[in-house]
């Protein structure tokens, strides 16, 4: 199962400390985490707000960007789709044509009300999770 992540979702991992599922299923490659430079660097930016420097250090947004590198799938992106209301959030659609992803799983209603691109999925993390109960 290809899944990619929005960054809102990587913020929420690092404040909750809820990602441990989610790796035991990296670790067991029930998932392949899909990703781009693009995904990345946007993780970095938004990370590095100030609302957030008092629930996790850089080195834990670092262990993040490691973890993607050593069990994600790296997608360079090719496709040019330009249909969410949100324009900056357009890679993450394009990202999702390209790689023949799944899910894309998020909390952006920018790409929720689309509710699908091409073969993939967008939904929340809780419905997510609900799917990951047959794993």
């Amino acid at each position: 199962m290809k899944i990619i992540f929005d960054t809102n979702v990587w913020i929420y991992f690092l404040i909750s400390n809820k990602f441990e599922v989610i790796y035991n299923l990296l670790k067991n490659n029930i998932i392949t985490l899909v990703y781009s430079d693009e995904l990345l660097d946007e993780i970095k930016d938004v990370s590095k707000r100030k609302k957030f420097k008092k629930y996790f250090e850089e080195d834990d947004v670092n262990n993040i960007i490691d973890l993607l590198k050593k069990y994600g799938l790296q997608i360079h992106i090719e496709s040019n789709i330009k249909i969410c209301r949100d324009r900056k959030d357009n890679f993450i659609l394009n990202l999702a044509v390209d790689s023949n992803s799944d899910f894309i799983i998020t909390g952006d209603y920018d790409l929720l009300v689309l509710n699908q691109i091409g073969y993939t999925k967008i939904i929340k993390y809780s419905e997510f999770e609900f799917i990951l109960k047959d794993y």
